[in-house]
């Protein structure tokens, strides 16, 4: 008998035992359910599938995502959807949560950062006791922003952030899964940078099951055969993956990984759909598939003019102006890098006039912890692109709406306040010219 044969059999002997002591077909079903979520969460069952074991002796064991109501088997354990962690994410009502700084408060069914200096908080006690190396999936909207970034963190303690933190500096609907990494508290914590003006609402947080994970979900147009689109977690080990739908020949698995097959063409799809099999010998829910989203990005087009920035690899400090406010460090440009570690502003001038047009800005961000904003031209009313992550960008800004780049010409560099740091490794900035 295999190892999950067994465990079905052990868990059958027990639940009839139970069963056949209290005569209560609720409680057996919630005991199922709890018993069967346990082995589905290690990988061995899939949810929406039934699993049945019985014999003269044994009462029928079951795990399904449909009403056992609906069923002409039972006893049977309702599996059902993860239940959710987070029970006010609609923010219908305020009394659990715990909600501080300034201008923050849960108002008109929405959780409010308004305006006000200071991080900014609301924490929900988790409705399940949180567990270490857990993955968790969220769901929450940024629903406005006019400034600031706005940061989910799970295993936390109400104050601090923790280790299992993503964050979000754009109005729109953010899911994904966190790998609970580090546990602090069993607390649900939502909180903004310094100065942020932002309204999150609809936060969902429940246990996620062990689907395929792709590192990275987007590819640019163009990129060759060969090409990595991301690699792929929460797999078993001594698993093969395999294809079953590549987008007509556009995508292949090698190893672990999702490489370009084909050519890929923005302008012709934006995204496509694949079927990620992962096998695993002698395993009773093997093979098990995953579906996946893959989306291709517009390739910058253009003819690009010369640098205008006269140190884009950090390595003349004095070209560099350094600030920062309320006796904050200041920032360091040195070892080829622009070192941000408490806020703080660096600009150059520019070795021409930032006249109307697209520039195209290329940088790295080594490390970061809040937003970093680039401003060309700034000013008033600058023209302004910021990132949250640490990776290589390139990004074209529009200066043409203003007519011409309000203040100086200079390219100027910030972070937020206290609380958030960053290390920017290069940074380019050119005239793009079109056809």
């Amino acid at each position: 008998m295999s190892d999950l044969a067994q465990r079905i059999a052990d868990l059958a002997d027990r639940l009839a035992a139970e069963f056949n002591a209290v005569r209560d077909e609720a409680s057996l079903a919630a005991l199922t359910q709890a018993a069967m979520m346990d082995l589905a969460l290690d990988g061995e069952l899939t949810p929406g599938k039934v699993y049945v074991l019985t014999d003269e002796d044994r009462v029928v064991v079951a795990f399904t995502s449909t009403s056992y109501a609906d069923m002409p088997i039972g006893p049977v354990a309702y599996g059902g959807p993860p239940a959710q962690i987070v029970a006010g994410g609609a923010f219908n009502d305020a009394s659990g949560w715990t909600v501080s700084g300034a201008g923050a408060s849960i108002t008109g069914g929405q959780l409010v950062f308004g305006a006000g200096g200071g991080l900014k908080r609301a924490y929900w006690v988790a409705g399940e006791t949180l567990v270490q190396d857990q993955a968790y999936a969220y769901s929450f909207d940024i629903v406005s922003r006019t400034s600031g970034l706005c940061l989910l963190s799970i295993g936390a303690d109400g104050i601090s952030a923790g280790t299992s933190t993503a964050n979000f500096s754009a109005p729109g609907n953010y899911s994904g899964v966190i790998e609970l990494a580090g546990l602090i508290g069993q607390d649900i914590l939502i909180f903004a940078s310094s100065g942020a003006v932002l309204t999150v609402d609809n936060v969902s947080v429940t246990r996620a099951l062990n689907s395929l994970v792709l590192s990275e979900g987007s590819i640019s147009e163009n990129s060759p055969a060969g090409t990595v689109v991301g690699a792929f977690s929460r797999t078993f080990e001594g698993s093969v993956l395999s294809l079953s739908d590549d987008a007509g020949g556009l995508f292949e698995v090698v190893g672990h990984e999702l490489r370009v097959a084909g050519g890929l063409n923005f302008e012709t799809a934006s995204s496509h759909e694949i079927t990620v099999v992962e096998t695993r010998p002698g395993v009773a829910n093997s093979p098990r598939s995953t579906d996946l989203t893959v989306t291709v990005t517009n390739a910058l087009d253009g003819t690009l003019g010369p640098e205008l920035n006269p140190d884009p690899e950090f390595n003349n400090p004095g070209l560099w102006t350094c600030s920062n406010e309320g006796g904050n460090p200041v920032p360091e440009i040195t070892g080829g890098k622009a070192i941000f570690t408490v806020g703080g502003s660096i600009e150059i001038p520019t070795t021409d006039t930032l006249g109307p047009g697209i520039y195209r800005v290329t940088w790295t961000i080594d490390d970061i912890v809040g937003e970093c904003e680039v401003c060309l031209g700034y000013g008033t009313l600058p023209s302004t692109i910021a990132q949250s992550v640490a990776a290589t960008y390139a990004e074209d800004v529009d200066c043409t709406e203003t007519g011409t780049p309000p203040g100086a010409d200079v390219i100027r560099i910030a972070t937020s306040g206290a609380g958030f740091s960053a290390q920017i490794d290069n940074i380019s900035v050119k005239l793009v010219t079109f056809p």
